[in-house]
């Protein structure tokens, strides 16, 4: 119905405003450290000598982290299941109250977010998510003539 639909846009908007209120976007950082490491490890099995290319990796990385995640809003698709099925519409106008009020911008303070399952869901999201990754810096590693192994 209609009104589901306009349902489903709200919570979703209100999801967005949450993640934004929580910091829970800084998460996209531990994710992109996570697959720098990562890819770092297989460059090296390919033979090529991490730390000479760790400053462009984590650079890549990091832009294409905050691209997907970010920017075309994957964290609040990855992260909208984990609050509608706790979390009624008129809850999460609530709880965006709240974390607006002087005593929510407190709390997120002195009580950063747990966002451990969030993590868990994003990092198994970014392994397919930035699965090609590896292969696109390595090409461009070669064009810029930072490596020359095949």
């Amino acid at each position: 119905s209609a009104h589901a639909i306009e349902d489903q846009v709200e919570q979703r908007q209100l999801v967005d405003t949450l993640i934004e209120l929580t910091g829970v976007k800084v998460v996209s950082r531990d994710i992109a450290k996570q697959l720098t490491e990562r890819i770092l490890k297989k460059l090296e099995s390919r033979g090529i000598e991490p730390e000479s290319v760790r400053e462009f990796v984590e650079q890549e990385v990091s832009l294409e982290v905050d691209y997907q995640l970010i920017e075309n809003n994957a964290i609040v698709d990855i992260s909208l299941p984990l609050y509608t099925a706790h979390f009624s519409v008129i809850e999460l106008r609530r709880l965006v109250a709240f974390y607006r009020s002087p005593l929510g911008m407190k709390s997120m303070q002195l009580m950063p977010i747990q966002y451990d399952k969030l993590l868990d869901l994003l990092v198994v999201d970014s392994q397919t998510r930035f699965q090609d990754l590896e292969n696109t810096l390595v090409e461009q590693l070669k064009e810029q003539q930072l490596i020359t192994t095949p």
